[in-house]
This record gives structure tokens, C-alpha cells and sequence, in this order.
């Protein structure tokens, strides 16, 4: 059984409908869980393609098709030659970051919805937020954008266009039962990116109809002292809230639970003006979750959330490696690469999140984060070289417990070692609390990584991270 809801997002005039069981013209695309992985790797090289200018500008211009454009309010930019100049002449400093993707599987290919923050934090003012409609396709290159419109600000609802958001709910090889693979994962982590669009952005054209097909239908939302039980009064505490981007998540760490999966993941809270042009940081704090498999796919059952400041302390997650990993099964839905399969991609992509999580809670003495090293692994930075366990958990003690890690733009690409992973790392301090603190959250760094990435009997691991505060010398940063 297939279900989904359309929501139509019209002009000024707000003109939405909602259509369950409608099926498109043609047949929807099956997405494997290595389809969603390369299509997030997409996001990343197109981001740091954009803010590097590598290759005269053609690291960006190839994670389009030939005849790729990019639609914004200052007008239409088609063809590679376009597109590259575009990233040549852009300002370089680590710019571009996406968070809440929600891609789904369209007829022809793929539908990518996603927020994108305009942050260096070397140059004052230099914030913007918005939101990308993505039309995604499959060539004989790999995935690649067939167009991409940015809207900025809350002007989701101002695209001048009819743009359809397709949400598949299920698929017959979605619904299973035994173990959890690679294709959950990544479906898990759709809900995700669904729940915040449908939250921030459409609720004005289908009335909470998007939000609420994100929870099962008697799922607990908590919040402080305030609890939400049932999928309808979710939906009615949050349909009257202010329009607008402002949730950023990271560091989504899944695992197993006795009703299904369940995650831990940090939440950034953020405005934007009406045009993009101003980025405000307002709060922050922790999301924990639980999903439940269902006849309509993964839907969160139950659902907190702590603000930063609001507990007397962070209620940090467990960081055993194998909470996930040993749960996959047997990957029929893995369609892998001769190198990197789905589920190496899964699995890498919780190793750099909960890298971030164990430097920054500083757990067991810093050993949790010298384990996602190899033994002789090593971390260099500015200020010096970090080499073998001992030393490296030395240096995650010595941090000060708190929200500090964000990722966003991970691009990781097979080795003859392993693994070439990259990505950006932001650096926050939000003990100013809340939405209602005085001082409010700060941004203090930003860094892009690269790293050596080899495949253990402990499973994936770090052999060298290096940062850099620009790309310098971090080698191909787009598409070959």
C-alpha cells in the first residue's frame, strides 16, 4: 500500500490542497539506501564546491546535469559554463550549510527539500537562511541536480510557481519485519528533515497536515512540564506557531530501542527576515526520539525536547559504536558500490556524529572520543598534533561540557585505505540558554576537516583528522 499527502504550495494567494492516494503520472523511482547517501553526498560537494571555487568554479558545476539551473530571486543561472563562473566569483569562507534534507523518491529520480545557512563566522553579518526545492536525476555520473531554487527566508510560500512536496510513506520493501537496515536508517532520518519543513514552513497551506503524518497517530510530545499526547493534539499545540526557518538539527545519533529505533541529536534554533538577509541565533538544546515502524513507514511515537540550560545537566546519550551498526541485517536494500555500500555510508556518518557528541560531553574521561580514532589515530589542527589514544582523550577531557559541535556538508568517497571523508564543522557556545536569555547563543569557529578513514573489526574509524579554517590545500572538494 502507497499513500502520500500533496501539498501544494501556491503564490501570494496561499492556494494549498492536500491529495491522499493519488498516484503521479509515470513510476516513482526506488531509492536504495546508497541512493540517499549519494544524493546527501550531492549536497555537501555542491556546498563546498560553491564556497571553494575549486576548479575554476566546474567543482560546482558538476553536481549539475549539463543543462542544470540554479533559480533564485536574482534569476536563472543554466549550464556548467554559467554555473562555474557563478562559483568563481563567489566569496570564498565556509558559507553554505545544509541541514533537514528531506528527499523522497519522484518519477524520474528525486525531490530534495533542505535548509541552507549562510554562516562565516571570520565575517560579521554575513548570515543568510533559506530553504531549497530540489529536482534531483540519476546519470551515468552519479546523482546530479536537474534544478535547484533557492527561496529565502519565509518565502516558501512566495516560490511563483506551484511546487508539489511528495511524500512517500511507504514502500512495500520499507515495511518489514526483522532487522534494521541501511534503507531504515536513512527513511528514519527523512522523518527528521520532514517533521522541521512541515513544522517551520507549510503549515499554513495544509493546516498541520504534513507535521502530523510524522507522528504515529497516539504519539507523545514533551516539552518542559508541557506534554502532548496523540498525533491531533501535537499538531493543534504547534499549528499557530510563527512561520519561518529556525530549526537546525545535528549530530542525529540513532540506535536501538525495544519499540524500534530511537535518536539523540542536537537542535539549533534560529530566525530569519523575511528576504534571508539576517540570521539570528535564539537557543538551542537536545531532541531525543522514538520511532516506530508502521503501515504508513517510520513515525516518531514519542518525542522531547530539553532546552539548552533547562536541566541541571545535558542528559548526554550512550556511545557505544555497535548501538546501530550490529542491528543491520542483511542488505538487500544496500545496492552498494564496489567500494562503499549504504550501509558503510550509515555507519561512517554516526561515527563523525558521535565524534562530535563524545568531545563534546567529554564522556568516560575522554575515551569515548579517543575511540573513534585507531589506536595510533591522529588529530591536527592549528595549534599542534594529537597522536594515540591516551593523548587524544586528554584533549576531549579537558573541553568544557556544552553543545559546541555542529556538522553539516559531509562528503565521503571510497580509498584505497578506506575512506576520504570531509566536512564542516561550526563551533557554538549556547550557554546563554534559551530563547529567553539575554546573551543568547554565540558562534565562535568554523572549520572544514579532512580525514583518513579506515574499516576496523571495531567497525569504521578515524586514522587522521586534519582541520583548516579555509580549503587550502584539502584537495577535490567536487565531482570528478
Amino acid at each position: 500500500m502507497r499513500s502520500r499527502i500533496l501539498i501544494a504550495l501556491g503564490l501570494a494567494s496561499l492556494l494549498a490542497s492536500s491529495v491522499l492516494g493519488q498516484e503521479p503520472a509515470g513510476t516513482v523511482s526506488i531509492l536504495t539506501a546508497h541512493d540517499y547517501a549519494q544524493i546527501e553526498m550531492l549536497y555537501g560537494r555542491y556546498n563546498m564546491g560553491l564556497d571553494s571555487g575549486a576548479d575554476g568554479g566546474y567543482a560546482f558545476a558538476r553536481t549539475f546535469t549539463s543543462d542544470g539551473e540554479l533559480v533564485s530571486p536574482g534569476g536563472r543561472t543554466v549550464g556548467h559554463d554559467d554555473l562555474a563562473r557563478l562559483a568563481a566569483e563567489t566569496e570564498g569562507g565556509l558559507r553554505h550549510w545544509t541541514s533537514n534534507l528531506m528527499i523522497e523518491p519522484s518519477v524520474g529520480g528525486a525531490t530534495g527539500w533542505g535548509y541552507v545557512r549562510g554562516v562565516d563566522v571570520y565575517e560579521a553579518g554575513a548570515g543568510f537562511g533559506g530553504l531549497y526545492h530540489d529536482v534531483i536525476v540519476k546519470t551515468s555520473d552519479g546523482w546530479r541536480f536537474k534544478q535547484r531554487t533557492f527561496v529565502p527566508g519565509h518565502g516558501i510560500l512566495d516560490l511563483g510557481a506551484t511546487v508539489p512536496i511528495e511524500v512517500v510513506r511507504a514502500r512495500p520493501e520499507s515495511i518489514r519485519t526483522g532487522s534494521v537496515t541501511a534503507l531504515d536508517y536513512a527513511e528514519v532520518k527523512r522523518v527528521v528533515g520532514q517533521y522541521n519543513l512541515a513544522y517551520d514552513s507549510t503549515r499554513v497551506s495544509d493546516d498541520g497536515a504534513l507535521m502530523g503524518l510524522a507522528f504515529t497517530p497516539d504519539a507523545i510530545f514533551e516539552q518542559g512540564d508541557t506534554n502532548r499526547t496523540g498525533r491531533e493534539a501535537i499538531v493543534e499545540r504547534y499549528r499557530s506557531n510563527s512561520l519561518g526557518i529556525h530549526h537546525w538539527v545535528s549530530n542525529l545519533l540513532i540506535g536501538v530501542s525495544p519499540e524500534g529505533l530511537e535518536s539523540w541529536s542536537y537542535v539549533g534554533l534560529f530566525t530569519v527576515d523575511d528576504d534571508g538577509a539576517v540570521l539570528q541565533e535564539v537557543g538551542g538544546g537536545i531532541l531525543r526520539e522514538r520511532y516506530e515502524r508502521t503501515a504508513e513507514g517510520w513515525q516518531v511515537s514519542y518525542r522531547r525536547y530539553d532546552a539548552s540550560g533547562s536541566t541541571p545537566e545535558i542528559a548526554w546519550p550512550s556511545l557505544e559504536a555497535d548501538r546501530f551498526t550490529e542491528a543491520f541485517g542483511a542488505a538487500s536494500d544496500d545496492a552498494a558500490s564496489p567500494e562503499l555500500s549504504g550501509r558503510d555510508y550509515a555507519e561512517i556518518e554516526q561515527l563523525y556524529w558521535r565524534y562530535n557528541v563524545a568531545f563534546d560531553s567529554a564522556a568516560t574521561g575522554g575515551r569515548a572520543f579517543a575511540r573513534t580514532f585507531v589506536p595510533d589515530g591522529e588529530f591536527v589542527t592549528a595549534t599542534g598534533t594529537v597522536t594515540g589514544h591516551d593523548a587524544l582523550a586528554g584533549r576531549a577531557a579537558a573541553n568544557s561540557s556544552g553543545l559546541h559541535s555542529w556538522m553539516s556538508n559531509l562528503v565521503v568517497e571510497p580509498s584505497p585505505e578506506g575512506a576520504i571523508g570531509r566536512a564542516y564543522i561550526m563551533t557554538a557556545d549556547l550557554t546563554g540558554g534559551s530563547v529567553r536569555s539575554p546573551s543568547g547563543p554565540r558562534l565562535t569557529g568554523a572549520v572544514v576537516s579532512h580525514d583518513e578513514l579506515v574499516r576496523t573489526p571495531d567497525g569504521w574509524l578515524f586514522k587522521t583528522r586534519r582541520y583548516a579554517r579555509g580549503f587550502g590545500d584539502l584537495g577535490q572538494v567536487g565531482p570528478d
